[in-house]
């Protein structure tokens, strides 16, 4: 299971092109600290239905208008599917979060505003299952982006861009029943843009084939590129989506038995809550599964060219279920700390160094800014 930070497809472009859920405020009064909103309900909250603006015709553009001057109206969920788009970022269930009902205690919101909200809410969305976390939320957390289609959730491949999928979620959703087979939409046939919702799911030996397609077509256009010359066109090719069509780890340089360089995969690493990586033979475009790892510590480093120092590594490994590591700067010194975690609820905070005597291990001098990372 995951939590779940529900969006709309005017937002999802930008949060998957940052790669971070950002904080924002939800709340008027400065004093209540900005937060980044989770669930742990599968179903669409309708609490995330945009307000759109009635009286647009009567209100000048860059002036200001008191708030009962402007007529505000929540849409449907109907609506928010056809024009809007219901998207959802799933969340790996290690990020730190706290409740709703502790947000009351450690948010700064006062009481009468908690209390409105609590009220007027909980007979429409589950507030019980509100969960924040006060900072934002990385990448490395997110296990999957969906949007709603076809009164069904659909997974992202993450090879189509971000935008174009919204685009043809958007499509599917405003199609009618009438339409006819082959009409157009956006541009792409009917049944080109049901492939696309379909999204790569293949299996292991289908994988290879296109793999080493792919590998052939890259390495004879950038060879021909090279014979020419043509410098400029070369580095506006390996920029290019047709290049980048896979993900390819380029921090690790692996060779076969003979010398012949390796071209490191990764492929749908979070559809099946699996990281895959396959290897291709630059020279005989053969092509071999190198890892299948379910467990997500050991496939993090993995993907990323086990960059994190031994130092890092050595304070992870000695954490317990449901610990996490937090740091903070206080009077100009890091202070890192262990953050204990059960039932998706903060029960403790200890400073790293005494965890670690608690434990019966040595204290460590640990700087994330120059610690967390090998030197290149």
């Amino acid at each position: 299971m995951s939590y779940y930070h529900y969006t709309n497809g005017c937002h999802l472009a930008k949060i998957v092109n940052e790669g971070l859920i950002r904080t924002s405020k939800m709340f008027l009064d400065e004093k209540v600290k900005p937060a980044a909103w989770l669930t742990k309900s599968p179903e669409w909250d309708i609490a995330c239905n945009v307000g759109i603006v009635k009286n647009t015709k009567k209100l000048a553009v860059l002036q200001d208008y008191f708030f009962d001057e402007v007529e505000i109206e929540t849409v449907d969920t109907d609506y928010m599917k056809k024009k809007i788009g219901m998207c959802r970022i799933l969340i790996n269930k290690r990020l730190p979060v706290i409740s709703w009902a502790k947000f009351r205690y450690v948010s700064g919101i006062k009481w009468t505003s908690y209390y409105i909200i609590d009220e007027n809410s909980k007979y429409t969305s589950p507030v019980e299952k509100w969960i924040c976390t006060f900072s934002g939320i990385p990448r490395k957390y997110w296990e999957g982006i969906e949007m709603y289609v076809d009164d069904q959730w659909v997974r992202w491949d993450e090879v189509t861009p971000i935008e174009e999928f919204v685009d043809v979620c958007l499509s599917r959703n405003r199609k009618q029943e009438e339409e006819e087979e082959e009409e157009m939409i956006n541009g792409l046939p009917k049944v080109d843009t049901q492939g696309k919702l379909e999204f790569i799911d293949l299996n292991h030996e289908e994988m290879k084939v296109i793999l080493s397609k792919h590998v052939r077509m890259i390495s004879e256009k950038t060879e021909e590129l090279v014979a020419k010359r043509d410098y400029k066109q070369l580095n506006e090719y390996v920029m290019s989506d047709e290049y980048r069509k896979f993900d390819k780890i380029a921090d690790m340089e692996l060779e076969d038995e003979e010398g012949n360089g390796l071209i490191l995969y990764l492929s749908d690493g979070f559809n099946n809550k699996q990281v895959i990586v396959y290897t291709v033979n630059v020279k005989t475009l053969e092509v071999d599964l190198l890892l299948v790892e379910e467990d997500y510590k050991k496939a993090e480093r993995f993907f990323y060219g086990f960059k994190y120092s031994d130092k890092y590594f050595e304070i992870e490994d000695n954490l317990d279920e449901g610990e996490s590591i937090m740091s903070e700067i206080k009077n100009g010194v890091w202070v890192n700390y262990v953050l204990k975690i059960e039932n998706d609820e903060f029960v403790s905070t200890i400073e790293l160094n005494e965890y670690r005597l608690n434990k019966g291990l040595k204290p460590i001098d640990f700087n994330p800014m120059e610690d967390m990372y090998k030197s290149a």
